[in-house]
């Protein structure tokens, strides 16, 4: 009785931790503190802004974006002149892959891409991208 007992506690503990997360992504720059806020024009992201919050929400929304065409491909981390460009770009582009290889765990392939497109059609992203990525994204080339 006992086992029984013991296995029924576990399988509910692991039925409450073991399921699937929410099928959700979400652009959250935390901005290191050593990049300072500057000003920028419109089109950038301003007019008060850091390179690395333009850089992180640019290289993010194009991994969705290029997630959404084929799940497969590899989102590009490379771009900037100053440290907080760089560091922006690469955190953007990677927590974004992070997000979807997570969501891939636990969702069919397709859900998760017709998830990404659905995200990937909004103003918001076209108009993220735009800084580094005109109004196409574009996804890392293999060398």
């Amino acid at each position: 009785m006992t086992g029984k007992i013991i296995l029924a506690l576990t399988a509910t503990a692991c039925l409450l931790s073991c399921a699937a997360p929410e099928l959700k992504v979400q652009c959250a720059a935390t901005i290191p503190a050593a990049c300072p806020l500057e000003s920028f024009p419109p089109a950038m992201g301003g007019p008060k802004s850091t390179a690395y919050q333009i850089a992180f929400e640019a290289f993010w929304w194009n991994c969705v974006m290029v997630k959404a065409a084929n799940v497969d491909d590899r989102c590009p981390f490379r771009c900037g002149t100053t440290p907080c460009e760089s560091q922006g770009c690469v955190e953007g582009a990677k927590d974004a892959a992070y997000q979807i290889k997570n969501l891939l765990k636990y969702y069919p392939r397709p859900q998760v891409q017709q998830y990404l497109q659905s995200l990937s059609s909004t103003g918001d992203a076209k108009k993220k991208i735009k800084p580094y990525f005109q109004d196409t994204p574009r996804a890392d080339q293999p060398h």
